[in-house]
């Protein structure tokens, strides 16, 4: 298991931040290749879960690889 975590503000985090884009998942993926089962867990707003998923599977990730947790801030 390899959980790539980015927040949108650095602040005092030392990890990713920024926004998940293309450039960010590919290079991830790459490190992924040739193993048998990869499958990407996405959680947050509606509008960067769509983004994601619509990266993930132009990069050639399968939708039943694909799983995700939804919320919306009231």
């Amino acid at each position: 298991l390899e959980v790539v975590e980015v927040v949108s503000g650095s602040g005092r985090w030392s990890g990713g931040s920024g926004r998940i884009d293309r450039p960010l998942l590919a290079a991830v993926l790459g490190r992924w290749r040739g193993r048998s089962s990869v499958h990407a867990y996405i959680c947050g707003p509606s509008q960067m879960m769509i983004a994601v998923r619509e990266a993930l599977i132009d990069l050639g990730m399968t939708t039943p690889h694909i799983h995700t947790e939804q919320f919306d801030l009231p």
